[in-house]
């Protein structure tokens, strides 16, 4: 077990919180913190959700558990509500391995046109991290693909200044506040698709929040169905009245 952790914030990736872990564990090689972290100096860090979970929450103890890190701390809720009862099981067979596969099964396509490059950040919640935590931190909502605003102060994201194509692959990127930009002044975006974009947000993270085991692809046929049948019903049932 690690003897300390730097416990991940509201909604902070796993891969910020081993960000984090990184730099205030004095380590200069990222292969010393991956032997910490995961027991292995192979693994590859993953942005978005990342693997190996089962050591994970080994090496953290009983406060967590892999259904917890994956819920709260990945964006795979945000793909839950659509996969099959069974996907969702290899899925969390996957994230507690080597997590081979994982992506494929999620339908990230490697070069998708929403797939982004680089890490993002609302700089309103960057800085009320500052303020409340002493440090900002990636947002699992702001990597999203195909979300470009923040749901919280409907501001446009922001890149943040280090192209992860061009670290190595084994290296974390921590958000650093000094360089970030915190002004809170926006590009001129039109208002219909400034007002869609806000909206999609706004959707996504209510996803985030769901439990990850409430909804799959085959509840959410059933309902569309039923809800269509109840609709069928009331429609005929008004027809009759008014025969």
């Amino acid at each position: 077990m690690l003897p300390f952790f730097t416990n991940p914030y509201p909604d902070e990736l796993m891969y910020s919180a081993i960000a984090r872990y990184h730099f205030y564990s004095g380590n200069i090689d990222c292969k010393d913190t991956l032997e910490e972290v995961f027991q292995s100096r192979t693994v590859i860090p993953s942005v978005e959700i990342g693997s190996h979970f089962s050591v994970l929450v080994e090496q953290f103890g009983s406060n967590y558990s892999v259904e917890s890190l994956l819920a709260k701390h990945t964006i795979y809720p945000f793909y839950a509500p659509f996969l099959s009862k069974n996907r969702q099981k290899e899925l969390l067979h996957d994230v507690q391995g080597d997590g081979k596969g994982l992506y494929i099964r999620l339908g990230m396509v490697a070069g998708g046109i929403c797939k982004k490059d680089w890490l993002c950040y609302c700089p309103e919640c960057a800085a009320n991290d500052i303020d409340q935590y002493g440090e900002p931190y990636i947002h699992r909502e702001h990597q999203l693909q195909g979300i470009d605003f923040c749901a919280h102060h409907e501001l446009k994201l922001k890149k943040y200044p280090v192209d992860p194509s061009k670290q190595s692959r084994i290296e974390f990127i921590r958000f650093d506040k000094r360089s970030l930009n915190l002004s809170m002044i926006q590009e001129v975006e039109p208002k219909e698709f400034e007002a869609i974009q806000i909206a999609l947000a706004k959707k996504a993270y209510q996803l985030l929040q769901v439990p990850i085991d409430r909804f799959s692809r085959e509840s959410c046929h059933k309902k569309r169905w039923l809800n269509a049948e109840n609709r069928w019903k009331t429609l005929c049932k008004k027809c009759y009245l008014t025969s």
